[in-house]
C-alpha cells in the first residue's frame, strides 16, 4: 500500500515536470513588455536616462524618480565600514537624493552605465534589472510610466578588478 502511494506521488511529480518544461515562460507583471528591444516607451526612457548619467544632470535624474510609492531604496559601501560592508537607505524625497547622488553616480557607476544596451537588461518579476542589480525599474505600462525603485553602488555589486 504504502509503496503505490510512493509510485503514485513519483508519478505525479514526473508528468507535471515534463508539462512544465513544455510551456513557455510568462513574466509575473502583466503589465511589463516581453521584449524590451521592441518597446518604444522604455527604449526611450532608457536612453534618456543614460544621456542624464553621461551629461552628469543630477536635477534631471531627480526628475526620473517616484518619490511616493513605492519609495526609492539605495545600498552604498559603509564610510569607513568593513570590506563589504554596506548601508541601506531609502529616498523620501528630491533632496534626499540630491544628497546622495555624488555617491551614488560616481565615475565608477557613469562609466557602467555608459556601457549598458536595453540588451544586457534582465526582465524579472520584482522589475527592470541592470548588470548585476545596480539599477532596477519599475514598469508600469498601464500607467505608461517608469520609476527607479533601486540603485545599488557598492563593491558587492562592483567586485574588484582581478
Amino acid at each position: 500500500m504504502k509503496l503505490s502511494k510512493y509510485l503514485i506521488i513519483v508519478l505525479f511529480i514526473s508528468l507535471n515536470a515534463v508539462n512544465v518544461q513544455g510551456q513557455k515562460m510568462e513574466v509575473v507583471n502583466k503589465y511589463m513588455p516581453t521584449d524590451l528591444t521592441k518597446d518604444t516607451l522604455f527604449i526611450t526612457y532608457f536612453n534618456n536616462f543614460k544621456k542624464l548619467v553621461r551629461n552628469n544632470d543630477k536635477d534631471g535624474l531627480a526628475n526620473l524618480i517616484s518619490y511616493d510609492q513605492p519609495k526609492l531604496h539605495v545600498t552604498l559601501d559603509k564610510i569607513g565600514g568593513k570590506p563589504n560592508e554596506t548601508i541601506y537607505k531609502t529616498i523620501n524625497n528630491r533632496n534626499d537624493f540630491l544628497i546622495l547622488y555624488p555617491r551614488i553616480f560616481d565615475r565608477r557607476m557613469r562609466e557602467m552605465l555608459a556601457k549598458q544596451e536595453i540588451k544586457d537588461l534582465s526582465l524579472m518579476s520584482e522589475g527592470i534589472m541592470l548588470n548585476r542589480g545596480q539599477v532596477w525599474w519599475r514598469y508600469y505600462k498601464d500607467k505608461n510610466k517608469i520609476v527607479i525603485s533601486f540603485l545599488a553602488n557598492s563593491k558587492t555589486v562592483f567586485p574588484p578588478k582581478s
